[in-house]
């Protein structure tokens, strides 16, 4: 639906967050496929900080904070890191997730690789 229609999909970025919450981690997993398809330069920012507030959020939800975090790391270094403005500001998400414990290992990775 992304590729088809992206403008469409777009257009309801708020509820597509609000399916984050659901109950149901398929919704949950459905939504943020959607969602990593609706970033771009402006709004890279707003959505991992989004993102980051679901990881923290989701303690018990192992399956789900994974999904999260790869996402999160996917969007960040997307084309060779094209969407991102700050660099440090991505290291200093690289380092929130690598401290929370479970989710760690793929942002370790990340750091200790080239970013």
């Amino acid at each position: 639906l992304m590729r088809s229609h992206p403008n469409v999909v777009a257009s309801h970025k708020d509820l597509v967050l609000t399916c984050l919450i659901d109950e149901d981690l398929t919704v949950r997993l459905r939504a943020l496929e959607l969602l990593t398809g609706m970033v771009t330069k402006r709004n890279l920012v707003d959505i991992v900080q989004k993102l980051l507030q679901h990881v923290h959020a989701s303690h018990s939800d192992l399956k789900y904070r994974d999904a999260l975090v790869r996402k999160i790391i996917f969007v960040c270094s997307r084309e060779k890191y094209a969407y991102l403005s700050n660099f440090a500001w991505y290291i200093s998400v690289l380092v929130d997730l690598a401290l929370m414990g479970d989710t760690g290992s793929d942002a370790e990775n990340r750091i200790m690789s080239k970013g």
